[in-house]
């Protein structure tokens, strides 16, 4: 499943409440300003993305009142830092 998605140049995959991210090890088009505005929409019909993450734990503190954990975890050099 994640080898076919990533041939697709999907690099994130969602499981359950959890995103998964496979680092491509080269520079795609993922982090722009454009990408901001598209998922703070909170679309369920786009992809799974990292700032769907973020759109969805804020929208769930505005909400609940409630503060939010994201965990991002991975070996070192994987891409943690770029996707937070």
């Amino acid at each position: 499943f994640l080898r076919s998605r990533f041939c697709k140049g999907l690099v994130y995959s969602q499981l359950g409440d959890a995103l998964i991210a496979i680092n491509p090890n080269r520079h795609m088009p993922f982090y722009g300003r454009d990408k901001v505005d598209e998922y703070q929409a909170l679309d369920a019909s786009l992809p799974p993305h990292v700032f769907s993450v973020g759109a969805q734990a804020y929208k769930h503190m505005c909400n609940s009142m409630e503060s939010q954990v994201v965990m991002v975890v991975g070996e070192p050099g994987s891409g943690k830092s770029q996707a937070a």
